[in-house]
C-alpha cells in the first residue's frame, strides 16, 4: 500500500514480533513451572540449628516471619 518493499514489511513485522515471541515463552515456561512444581533452586542443605524447621520451601510471596522490619 505505501510502496514499501516487500523484504522491508517481513523484517518490520519480525522485529514487532520477537519481543512477543520472548516474553510468551517466559509465560509458559513459568507457568510449566508453576504446575509441575519444578524450580531453578536446589534444596537447602540441612543445618545443625535449634530452630525447627516448618517447610522445606520458602513462602511463594518472599516473606519470611523471621525477617523483621527495622524502618
Amino acid at each position: 500500500y505505501a510502496s514499501i518493499p516487500f523484504y522491508m514489511c517481513n523484517a518490520g513485522a519480525a522485529l514487532l514480533m520477537a519481543p512477543q515471541v520472548y516474553w510468551f515463552s517466559l509465560i509458559c515456561r513459568g507457568a510449566f513451572r508453576l504446575f509441575t512444581g519444578a524450580s531453578r533452586h536446589k534444596a537447602a542443605p540441612s543445618s545443625t540449628d535449634s530452630e525447627p524447621k516448618t517447610s522445606l520451601l520458602p513462602p511463594a510471596n518472599g516473606y519470611s516471619p523471621r525477617e523483621t522490619d527495622s524502618h
